[in-house]
């Protein structure tokens, strides 16, 4: 499609909708705003557009979303932490995006306990990676520019939820440590295309 500007304000009367698609169209401009009116949605997407700017804190407006796609657009900055509440069995893509920063600190205990699924991939997240107690069940971090080595599994905070980790395209450095073996969920890790060296412990082979 060619659909192109902004979307109209007349689009906060269409309460009733649950799935929206504006999918590989033309709009540009920030996050539309009027979006958020629409607290019923359970599948939004607006990929492939030119929309840019800061993701506003808003996302908790949606709160029976299953589908959230955002990817293939030009948002900066880093992800609003409202974007995770009330994510359920959730599938959220960032993916190619000028993603900066991913707020873990400020994110709930909420993840990791539902299957929820996101894609950060093809963006531009940068520095040393660090576990998440409370990460998706689900994660790609693939073509982004991490550095630096895996850190040890820090079980301080209980068994991480995570089921898929996608680390490839990076530039992560060293071995892979033993203790992410004790990641109980983890069926399927990928450092494809890393600098990462060594062999691989054996106990990988007993998950």
């Amino acid at each position: 499609n060619t659909i192109y500007g902004s979307i109209p304000q007349s689009f906060s009367n269409l309460t009733s909708l649950t799935n929206i698609n504006l999918s590989s169209n033309a709009f540009n401009g920030p996050f539309p705003d009027v979006l958020f009116s629409l607290t019923g949605a359970r599948y939004l997407d607006i990929s492939s557009n030119t929309l840019s700017g800061q993701l506003p804190d808003k996302f908790n407006a949606f709160t029976n979303i299953e589908t959230l796609r955002i990817s293939r657009n030009l948002f900066s900055g880093s992800v609003p932490p409202t974007i995770l509440n009330n994510v359920s069995n959730s599938h959220i893509d960032l993916s190619y995006n000028f993603i900066t920063s991913i707020p873990w600190d400020q994110w709930t205990n909420k993840l990791g306990v539902s299957n929820t699924t996101f894609d950060f991939s093809d963006c531009q997240l940068s520095g040393s990676l660090s576990y998440q107690t409370y990460w998706p069940n689900t994660i790609t971090f693939s073509n982004n520019l991490f550095t630096g080595t895996l850190p040890e599994l820090n079980m301080t905070n209980g068994t991480p939820m995570i089921s898929g980790l996608d680390l490839s395209n990076n530039q992560i450095t060293g071995n892979l440590p033993v203790s992410l073996t004790q990641a109980t969920y983890l069926v399927a890790i990928d450092v494809s295309y890393t600098d990462m060296s060594g062999v691989i412990p054996v106990q990988y082979a007993l998950m």
